[in-house]
């Protein structure tokens, strides 16, 4: 858990250059611990990879042979493999998304915060997702014209069930990173972006352009990732709120929390706080690439006051003063829950058990830091 925090500080600082609008930078991040995988079938004939979702990384990428640098023990896809694997040309509006300097394959280079990388050519192939299913939804479609490389999409689709009831669904034309040069020991085969150039915002011309999840905390059991139509959960014990974005930082998603309790007592605050329409950088990032939780100080010092004050558990001080609230595991007392309600109603609350995390040598601690700018909601909560 420290290993995972002190990681999360640079990406908190790199987080923070991106969303500053004098700054105006891009450029893609990811998590390195603690990570949520999905498996997903690559080429024909299928052949499945683990692959790392971040929803703050703008490309899908996969390591590709021949492999110059492949630090992992996983699966690598092989183009030469596949029958429907394709280079995107230079004059392809993808292509031109993703650099200016093409003059024979359309070469891409993904640099994150740990000095990781992926380096190759940006290309297609058909994708394929398995799952457990008595029965399909239906599948509508709202065709546009479109620039991208995806075709027709009743020429992309391939859909079937089989007798055991899981469904495979199979669409080609999607672009993704074919990585040759590769360094990045935390992402498996490779990953799955959630930004502008995802596999949601390739498929928008053709379906509702959402996604949806819910991942139990790890290492328990297995979640699922809920893409276009089946983003919509009608169901009276579901909660939603709106997921915001920001024109100069597409890549990222945004909340809008209202109000935050510890236990029944409000952390006072404007409700207007984290309004990225108001506040500039006093944001709340919703992102896989942020592993624990920070708050601006605005809203975290009198947050750790009341969890001190009203928490019976007696603190103890963190060694290496990373963490402002630890006890050691335990000890008696109750400590309070976290509710985060957001814009439209929706509440989060989190109990105990999502609130610390384990340092190491019985040391239970708060894994939620500081930030002196913007918000994140991280992935470990």
């Amino acid at each position: 858990m420290r290993q995972a925090g002190r990681r999360f500080v640079s990406y908190l600082q790199y987080l923070t250059s991106v969303l500053d609008e004098k700054r105006g930078a891009k450029a893609p991040a990811s998590g390195y611990y603690n990570e949520y995988l999905m498996p997903v079938a690559i080429g024909s004939p299928l052949r499945i990879f683990p692959l790392l979702i971040d929803t703050g990384s703008n490309l899908i990428w996969s390591m590709c042979q021949p492999c110059g640098s492949c630090e992992s023990g996983n699966p690598i896809f092989d183009p030469k493999a596949s029958s429907s694997y394709k280079k995107i040309s230079c004059s392809d509006s993808m292509c031109k998304m993703i650099t200016t300097n093409c003059t024979n394959d359309c070469t891409y280079r993904e640099s994150y915060r740990d000095g990781s990388y992926t380096n190759g050519i940006l290309s297609s192939d058909m994708f394929t997702f398995h799952w457990n299913e008595t029965s399909i939804k239906p599948l509508t479609t709202s065709k546009t014209n479109s620039s991208s490389t995806i075709s027709a999409f009743d020429d992309m689709v391939k859909i079937s069930v089989t007798t055991y009831s899981i469904v495979e669904l199979g669409i080609g034309g999607i672009l993704f990173g074919c990585g040759t040069e590769n360094k990045d020991p935390y992402t498996k085969s490779g990953v799955f972006g959630g930004g502008t150039l995802s596999f949601i915002s390739q498929l928008a011309p053709f379906m509702p352009k959402k996604f949806s999840y819910c991942f139990p905390p790890q290492p328990e059991g297995q979640g699922v990732m809920l893409l276009g139509e089946y983003a919509e959960i009608n169901s009276p014990k579901v909660q939603s709120t709106p997921i915001y974005r920001r024109p100069f930082a597409d890549t990222f998603h945004f909340l809008f929390p209202v109000e935050i309790y510890v236990g029944p007592d409000p952390v006072h605050g404007p409700i207007s706080f984290f309004d990225s329409t108001i506040n500039g950088s006093k944001t709340f990032v919703i992102d896989f690439g942020s592993i624990i939780t920070c708050l601006n100080r605005e809203v975290y010092d009198p947050l750790i006051k009341l969890l001190r004050d009203n928490g019976k558990k007696q603190w103890v001080p963190d060694p290496l003063l990373e963490y402002d609230l630890c006890y050691k595991n335990g000890s008696s007392g109750e400590i309070p829950s976290v509710s985060f309600i957001f814009h439209g109603g929706a509440t989060w609350e989190v109990s105990p058990d999502g609130l610390f995390g384990r340092m190491g040598g019985g040391l239970m601690c708060l894994i939620i830091k500081l930030s002196d700018s913007i918000s994140t909601f991280g992935k470990l909560m």
